[in-house]
């Protein structure tokens, strides 16, 4: 019974609140449930505001909205208003984000880790392809999602969380200069708080690329190599660019060629070295990173076999919402004779609403030309009717005001005007 009052009813949505999955820019994400489909959903519940930082509440919103639908972007299914609140709902993704994926399906083959980069560029290439451009702005592995959607013989990537994003023109600065994104991820002129643009998204994109490269290394998508976070030396790259600038150094090595990188390791890593470079002009658009990423891609001959689908769980809000259903259906027909012929009436209204009650009103008196209108209109309710009016008939006052209030009842849900008579 205690879970029942934490579940937050949105149409055919149920939202478990004790069921978080994470937190976005602006709102907490929790598990839900689509009734209709049977399958489970997340729910993003929005906070109202807006930050210094130049976040809207309501870009993610704007954004899902005004984007094409993509297999690699995650799926608006729909957005509700309760509460006080937002709610932003979408599918639901099973293998959780990038990084507990890695954790969980660890090692990662370099095939494979090659095929979800090239899923996460395309998101970001159709992103930056719309008329109006969208920049993310805050790329990071907790907001690319996988999921084993029910044709999927591979996990997918969902890119999500549009809470930082913009629009504008990927070749213009002006309209975006204020700071955003995740630190460890941030190139350096959102750093240095320069006017940018969808390059940030591109620098962002390969930092996440270094870190799965590394994932074996670090045992964590990070930009980094294991021997700088054992020596505290852990500053996200963005930052060391901007450092070393201001001092006049040449730039770290943020890309290291190891001895024992493979080929196809080696390729990703010279596309990598373009999209970290520290002038934001001379990075790779999206498109031009996604055709790089291909044309590695193009040389495996067979990709190793996908991880098993996430066993699937028990949905506890879908059999809540079962068992709520049953008995709602049984409190129906076990209705005390009191209210049986209110009760019966009331749910013979949802199924009849195309009742034409004015005329029900006008045969004879009052309930009794609305018995006649229903026998007429559904014969098989004719016997339960005359049995109710038939056990009624020694009391004529009892009668007349259990068909009245029948009258009332089917009346104003069906949004006519209620009949004069009354007992």
């Amino acid at each position: 019974m205690a879970e029942s009052q934490c579940v937050v009813k949105l149409g055919r949505y149920r939202v478990n609140m004790l069921d978080k999955l994470g937190q976005g820019a602006f709102g907490v994400v929790y598990r839900g449930v689509d009734t209709k489909t049977e399958t489970q959903i997340a729910a993003k519940q929005i906070e109202l505001k807006e930050t210094p930082e130049g976040g809207d509440a309501l870009a993610e919103l704007k954004a899902m909205q005004s984007v094409p639908s993509h297999d690699n972007i995650i799926k608006l299914l729909d957005f509700q208003y309760h509460g006080n609140s937002y709610w932003i709902l979408v599918e639901y993704c099973d293998c959780g984000d990038l990084t507990a994926y890695f954790k969980n399906y660890t090692p990662v083959p370099d095939a494979t880790k090659l095929e979800l980069m090239l899923q996460v560029s395309a998101a970001v290439n159709h992103l930056h392809s719309q008329p109006e451009p969208v920049t993310h702005r805050d790329l990071k592995p907790q907001n690319i999602m996988l999921r084993y959607g029910a044709t999927d013989d591979r996990p997918v990537v969902k890119v999500t969380d549009f809470g930082l994003s913009k629009s504008a023109d990927t070749g213009k600065t002006f309209l975006m200069n204020t700071v955003a994104g995740t630190p460890c991820f941030m190139s350096p002129e959102q750093f240095s708080q320069e006017g940018y643009t969808s390059s940030v998204d591109i620098f962002a994109m390969g930092l996440i690329f270094l870190g799965m490269i590394n994932f074996d290394e670090v045992q964590d998508i990070l930009p980094m190599y294991k021997e700088d976070i054992d020596s505290g030396m852990a500053i996200p790259p963005g930052l060391q660019l901007v450092n070393a600038a201001r001092a006049g150094l040449d730039p770290p090595v943020l890309v290291k060629q190891r001895s024992s990188d493979g080929t196809l390791v080696e390729q990703v890593k010279k596309v990598i070295e373009k999209m970290v470079c520290f002038d934001k002009s001379n990075r790779p658009l999206s498109k031009e990173v996604t055709e790089m990423l291909q044309e590695i891609f193009g040389q495996i001959s067979k990709l190793p076999p996908p991880p098993p689908k996430p066993k699937a769980e028990p949905i506890a809000l879908l059999e809540q919402h079962r068992a709520e259903t049953r008995s709602d259906e049984k409190n129906t027909k076990n209705t005390g004779a009191d209210d049986d012929l209110t009760d019966f009436s009331l749910k013979m209204a949802h199924q009849m609403f195309e009742e034409d009650l004015a005329r029900a009103a006008g045969e004879g008196s009052g309930g009794i030309g609305l018995l006649r209108a229903l026998e007429e209109r559904r014969s098989r309710f004719e016997d339960l009717l005359k049995g109710i009016a038939s056990d009624d008939s020694d009391d004529d006052e009892d009668t007349e005001g259990d068909l009245a209030k029948v009258t009332i009842s089917l009346a104003q849900l069906n949004g006519t005007e209620i009949p004069a008579y009354c007992p």
